[in-house]
């Protein structure tokens, strides 16, 4: 029991260090979408260019082998783009169905409605 509460602590702790800090500055970086799955300054949304810096500020702590080694890992294009492909980035992180991800909150609108831009216009690398 006290190695069950200790882990869950672990866990906690460990979700909790992300800061909203990150999240407000992710913000001011992202493309604003139009609505018609454009983002007005003819930007693709890429992995590369907007994806991997969303998975490594909000997941990878706890997404990843070096992390809390949650599944799925989201450490590669690879293993992100088949969880958009699945529909799994979708529901978790956008719809937060049937929970949320991350756990310490929702992500700001402008960051969801990039996630979905990119999903949208094919996950591309």
């Amino acid at each position: 029991m006290r190695i069950s509460l200790v882990c869950f602590l672990i866990v906690c702790l460990s979700c909790y260090s992300c800061s909203d800090k990150t999240k407000e500055d992710e913000k001011e970086n992202l493309p604003t979408p139009t609505g018609n799955g454009n983002t007005g300054t003819n930007t693709t949304i890429t992995y590369s260019n907007f994806t991997k810096k969303i998975i490594d500020n909000n997941c990878i702590s706890c997404h990843s082998s070096a992390g809390l080694n949650v599944n799925p890992h989201l450490e590669t294009y690879t293993q992100v783009k088949t969880i958009a492909n699945n529909g799994r980035l979708k529901a978790r992180v956008i719809d937060e169905i049937p929970t949320r991800m991350p756990p310490t909150g929702s992500l700001p609108q402008t960051v969801k409605d990039t996630l979905q831009l990119w999903i949208n216009q094919g996950a591309v690398e």
